[in-house]
């Protein structure tokens, strides 16, 4: 108990509590990195303690919101259960339904043009990319930092930032997106995901996305003014492709995989 009530009291510290700490990352948060790197440790919540603590915001909340997702069934559907196909199945469960159909006739599977073992595999490889992604998407993004650190660090150690300074930088600036994103985003995608309104979904993530960028150019440009020439620029600059990088990134690895299962089938 102990324990718990020390972690409280750091937890909601007037001073220097993580409440306090989301007030800053939102007015000054390249001037609380530079602070915490400067050595004014004391004034700030650390910086691993705060990613860590969103990271399992960020689990809850994709799991939460993912349970919901699954059990939420439109009422509609199940009234209708009894005597018609519920709108959950068509484009996916009606394929299967006749392929089956067809399959208890005893028809030869290559005389009705089944897919080829490869496409086959490309089509489970697919399946199982999809619902990886889903399941630890919210680790990987944890995961992410110091991945990512390594583009701030080649556009920053001219300013004098080691990787290790830098990557304090990281978890403030990427906890306060993840956390964002765990509040905000991953609740409304939900919602439009079990609405059916796909494309209002990818306008959200895309709005989102435009958010994390210009949010690591504002935190970079208070990070690094005075440090290096013309700083919004550079800024900017690396932030956009940190974003861009990470989308082509994730898309490659999975189609990768889709494509050749990176030989483990």
């Amino acid at each position: 108990m102990e324990i718990i009530g020390d972690f409280w009291m750091q937890f909601t510290d007037i001073d220097k509590g993580f409440f306090t700490l989301l007030r800053s990352l939102v007015i000054q948060p390249g001037i609380v990195a530079r602070e915490y790197i400067a050595g004014k440790r004391k004034k700030h919540f650390g910086p691993l303690n705060f990613y860590l603590i969103v990271g399992t915001l960020l689990i809850l909340s994709m799991n939460v919101t993912e349970w919901i997702h699954a059990n939420g069934t439109p009422s509609k559907a199940t009234a209708g259960a009894s005597t018609q196909s519920s709108p959950g199945d068509t484009g996916v469960t009606n394929p299967s339904t006749q392929s089956h159909s067809k399959g208890s006739q005893n028809i030869p599977a290559d005389s009705i043009g089944s897919p080829s073992a490869r496409m086959k595999k490309i089509n489970t490889r697919r399946m199982a990319a999809t619902s990886f992604w889903k399941q630890y998407s919210d680790l990987v993004s944890i995961a992410a930092a110091p991945l990512l650190c390594v583009f701030f660090w080649m556009f920053y150690r001219s300013a004098g930032f080691n990787y290790t300074e830098l990557l304090v930088a990281c978890f403030y600036m990427m906890g306060f997106t993840n956390l964002v994103f765990a509040v905000i985003v991953s609740p409304i995608s939900s919602s439009l995901a079990s609405m059916g309104s796909y494309k209002a979904n990818y306008m959200v993530t895309g709005i989102f996305k435009l958010f994390e960028i210009l949010y690591f150019t504002y935190f970079c440009f208070q990070l690094t003014t005075g440090l290096v020439r013309r700083p919004l620029l550079r800024a900017s600059i690396v932030s956009t492709l940190v974003a861009v990088f990470w989308v082509v990134l994730t898309f490659a690895l999975m189609s990768v995989y889709i494509t050749t299962g990176f030989g483990l089938d």
